[in-house]
């Protein structure tokens, strides 16, 4: 699992980060959240190093809409990070694991929040009735070696 890429695409095989709160794959090869809380669920080796979770993320921002997405996120039981992102495009997401996050199987959890995700529909720029956040193109988990 470490360092390999794994692809959120409709043919994609992101199989190994199980999750509630998302959608199938769309043709453009995105996840996106279909709920205001998702998570993502995968194992990583014990490794005696910190790690951390690199996220291909599209926000939605439209001008009728947000201008701002912001993620909560929650490793396991451990502190909660907020990104902000206000910029429409590819973000490269960098969310620490901090330690402790996996249990003693290597199972770790990430749970996310968007509070300003919204739905499509309510601002008469599609049928979509999914609020939306973000959509996730690749993820991948990296080893970080010490500084």
């Amino acid at each position: 699992m470490p360092g390999r890429p794994y692809d959120f695409g409709k043919h994609g095989d992101a199989t190994p980060f199980r999750g509630s709160g998302w959608s199938a794959a769309n043709a453009s090869g995105l996840r996106w959240n279909r709920q205001r809380t998702a998570d993502l669920e995968f194992t990583v080796p014990e490794t005696g190093h910190a790690m951390v979770l690199v996220l291909q993320a599209y926000p939605f921002l439209h001008p009728a809409g947000p201008t701002r997405q912001r993620i909560v996120y929650r490793a396991g039981a451990q502190a909660v990070t907020e990104e902000v992102l206000t910029e429409r495009g590819l973000h490269l997401l960098e969310l620490p694991l901090p330690e402790g996050a996996a249990d003693a199987d290597g199972n770790v959890r990430i749970t996310f929040e968007f509070p300003d995700a919204m739905v499509p529909s309510e601002l008469g720029i599609s049928d979509d009735r999914r609020p939306l956040a973000i959509g996730i193109g690749r993820a991948r988990v990296l080893i970080r070696a010490p500084e």
